[in-house]
């Protein structure tokens, strides 16, 4: 991933029409309010989703489904916070896009905390310190730093829009310019899950088409 400073949002993807046949493309956009690409096909747009349900996915308890009983043990009351925990399972995202965002309100194309997992990173290199203890104590240390800042900069996603764009890119258009967005709302009876779902398409699907969980 990267940054880079410019006054209009745009994706540069001309490149792109050099890897090979394939011209399935799906972008993730991000802005205050609903977009479209401009001068492609509307129906590229599939989802429309509000930022404040993105915040809510990200930040409140998990469901919990409890299977063969309709009461919780002690043990299990006990653990129910740790299990419903939003951090192992969407903090990743959380982090990504809560440093995006802060990196957009301050204009800091590299933030501080991320200047300091290149140091962690170049240090164990050049002393050949490796390993997933070593990763873990670098995380707790970067996960403090990003705490900092990241919660304040989340909740600005409770005003913001993701546009899922995906399909066929036309090639001759990619190939002649980047991709340049103008606002745009999607039809409401579209923009739901049965139109568009990338469900089927996340790690348990990926692990079930690869033969790693029976189902």
């Amino acid at each position: 991933a990267f940054r880079f400073a410019i006054d209009e949002p745009v994706v540069p993807m001309r490149l792109s029409t050099f890897n090979g046949d394939d011209a399935h493309n799906r972008v993730y956009m991000l802005t205050d309010g609903p977009v479209r690409i401009a001068g492609m096909d509307d129906d590229l747009v599939r989802r429309q989703l509000d930022g404040a349900e993105l915040w809510s996915n990200l930040t409140d308890p998990l469901d919990l489904v409890v299977h063969g009983s309709t009461s919780l043990s002690s043990s299990e009351r006990a653990n129910l916070t740790a299990q419903r925990a939003p951090e192992p399972f969407n903090g990743a995202a959380a982090d990504l896009i809560a440093a995006d965002l802060i990196a957009a309100a301050t204009g800091e194309l590299s933030l501080a905390f991320e200047e300091r997992e290149k140091a962690f990173l170049a240090i164990g290199e050049a002393l050949g310190l490796r390993g997933a203890e070593l990763d873990a104590l670098h995380d707790d240390v970067l996960q403090a730093a990003r705490s900092e800042d990241s919660s304040d900069a989340l909740s600005d996603l409770r005003g913001m829009t993701l546009t899922v764009v995906d399909g066929e890119f036309d090639r001759d258009f990619l190939r002649d310019s980047n991709l340049t967005f103008e606002r745009w709302t999607m039809a409401r009876g579209l923009n739901n899950r049965d139109h568009f779902d990338l469900r089927p398409q996340g790690p348990q699907a990926w692990i079930a088409r690869n033969g790693l969980f029976p189902w």
